[in-house]
């Protein structure tokens, strides 16, 4: 059977460090611990960029008070943490 429409959707594609996309992997697998279940790496990434644009009313599978906790008290100034070489490919759909 299948899903129901999320509404339009545009792709984005970004490179970014490997620690990052790290960190956001074990960040995904901690909420998917409080959630019960799996979010695919897409659906993930597009809750938390509509929570940081106050725009919870379209988050697909993970709600804004599920994301605070993992998300809270991380904006730093560490400068960098990867060189060149440290980047990864992150494709970002829903």
């Amino acid at each position: 059977m299948p899903l129901p429409s999320k509404g339009p959707r545009e792709a984005i594609m970004t490179r970014v460090p490997l620690v990052v996309r790290a960190e956001l992997t074990r960040r995904r697998h901690a909420a998917e611990q409080v959630l019960g279940h799996e979010v695919s790496e897409s659906q993930f990434l597009a809750d938390v960029l509509a929570t940081l644009i106050g725009r919870t009313d379209l988050n697909g599978e993970v709600e804004a008070d599920v994301l605070a906790p993992f998300f809270n008290s991380t904006y730093t100034a560490e400068g960098d943490v990867a060189g060149e070489d440290g980047e990864g490919v992150l494709q970002l759909t829903a």
